[in-house]
């Protein structure tokens, strides 16, 4: 329970049980939890939803459900999503670009990273029929928390010992992201059916083309492109989540 315990209190801005609350050498043994963390905010953002949809419109009922979505987390993966894109549009080197991601300002980029992935999370939910898109929701925080877990297994950290990062030991598991992946897989099979294969397909391709950016541009990953890493890969599953579930199932 530990470490189930361990993982939710990273991921979330919920209160740990004081029994539970764990030291930065817990968190490493906490990664497997992230799906399940992932999973249980899936859920949890489907009873609200299906709350709100009793008394209020598509549109309000999904700009509710993704404003929860960023903040079940304190909004610290959006913030790690505004940072990386102000770092990595500014055309700065590798330590520059690191400098940027410790500057608590928000930028321009990364405003308009906010905006963009707030829109395209909200359009693409309320674009799914109210009685299916359920399935949406329940596998798009669990997609973003296999990748997270997928980055933090074979990524490496590029702060050194500066950072709650290495208190992960990245980049030290290959299998555990395979892991992951086959978790996100078999989650979108029995929620999508076959069609679910293409959202867990292209949600994966999406953390990996973010990840070899990452690579190429920081040699490794930071804690702000794992939160950006999440918040890219909940976007991509919505997105195509919403594309599947419009051609019918």
């Amino acid at each position: 329970m530990k470490k189930f315990f361990s993982a939710l209190g990273f991921l979330t801005a919920l209160s740990v049980p004081r029994k539970y609350e764990s030291e930065p050498s817990d968190l490493s043994e906490s990664v497997n939890y992230f799906m399940v963390v992932g999973g249980f905010i899936g859920i949890a953002l489907v009873i609200i939803d299906w709350t709100l949809l009793s008394f209020a419109p598509v549109w309000v009922s999904a700009a509710i459900v993704v404003i929860l979505m960023s903040a079940v987390s304190g909004a610290l993966h959006m913030d790690g999503l505004a940072d990386s894109a102000d770092a990595f549009f500014s055309g700065a080197d590798k330590e520059r670009a690191l400098e940027i991601m410790k500057d608590s300002a928000c930028g321009p980029m990364g405003a308009l990273s906010i905006i963009s992935i707030f829109t395209l999370k909200v359009a693409s939910l309320a674009s799914i029929s109210a009685d299916i898109r359920w399935m949406a929701l329940l596998s798009a925080p669990l997609a973003g928390r296999c990748a997270m877990v997928a980055a933090l297994s074979v990524m490496p950290y590029v702060r050194n010992s500066d950072g709650l990062g290495t208190a992960f030991d990245p980049g030290q598991n290959p299998a555990r992201a395979w892991w992951a992946f086959l978790v996100a897989l078999g989650v979108c099979l029995l929620t999508f059916g076959f069609p679910g294969f293409w959202v867990a397909l292209g949600t994966a391709t999406a953390a990996a083309l973010f990840m070899v950016y990452c690579d190429k541009k920081l040699g490794g990953m930071t804690g702000d492109t794992y939160g950006a890493l999440c918040e890219i890969c909940e976007t991509a599953s919505l997105v195509i989540a919403s594309a599947v579930l419009m051609k019918g199932m």
